[in-house]
């Protein structure tokens, strides 16, 4: 007595899969071959220095970027792994609204070398960028939390989930000017059990940084708490 057909195929996949396909680029890939593909992995531009020393923009030359020259920002250093371009744009936005988990390890590996390459000051706690409740519950996930979980594996730091708390629905910031950006995020978080964070470092861990309006607005509840 024979197995039936899509029994007997799905017992093929199982021992013998499939090819397997880059996400960005749809190139296929050899077995055991980490995703994205070597040549999607040649294409993301890594930061480099320069840097302005506060925000982390890539410079032409040593010094600090024109926006932090003479202010005094919140939080004391922000650092990016990669330019928010092209193939690494890709990458985070399957990661983020499609739910293409597999590319965390990838976008892990890129903090991780970021931390390496510019080590920060040694973070007593870390703290993931918090969603508003209605937003994770669209999307299943905080793709913050789960960066920040292999960041605190990495530097066998704890991770606190809970203390800072996204209190207002923000609308997407993408197109606003750096004004209109501060603006909305100027309220839009709140520090509860403050008195556990008193006197700590935190590392503050995000998908994207763009006009910092959005670290801001965390560090300006953290110290608040």
């Amino acid at each position: 007595m024979g197995f039936p057909k899509d029994l007997k195929e799905g017992f093929l996949e199982l021992f013998f899969p499939g090819p397997t396909c880059c996400p960005l680029c749809g190139e296929l890939l050899i077995p055991a071959e980490d995703i994205p593909c070597p040549s999607c992995r040649r294409q993301v531009l890594r930061v480099a220095a320069p840097l302005c020393p506060r925000c982390g923009k890539p410079l032409a030359q040593d010094g600090y970027c024109p926006y932090c020259y003479g202010r005094n920002l919140v939080f004391i250093q922000a650092r990016a792994a990669a330019i928010y371009t092209g193939v690494l744009r890709r990458a985070i936005h399957l990661f983020k609204y499609k739910g293409v988990r597999e590319l965390l390890s990838y976008l892990g590996d890129l903090l991780r070398q970021c931390l390496s390459e510019h080590p920060p000051p040694v973070p007593d706690v870390i703290i993931p960028v918090p969603l508003h409740r209605r937003r994770e519950r669209e999307r299943g996930f905080n793709q913050a939390a789960l960066l920040a979980a292999g960041v605190g594996r990495h530097l066998q730091r704890p991770v606190d989930y809970h203390s800072l708390i996204r209190r207002q629905y923000t609308p997407p910031t993408h197109g606003l000017s750096r004004r209109e950006r501060e603006e909305v995020m100027k309220d839009a978080f709140i520090c509860r059990a403050g008195r556990r964070l008193r006197g700590k470092t935190i590392l503050l861990i995000d998908d994207i940084l763009t006009t910092g309006a959005t670290a801001s607005g965390c560090s300006t509840a953290l110290l608040q708490g």
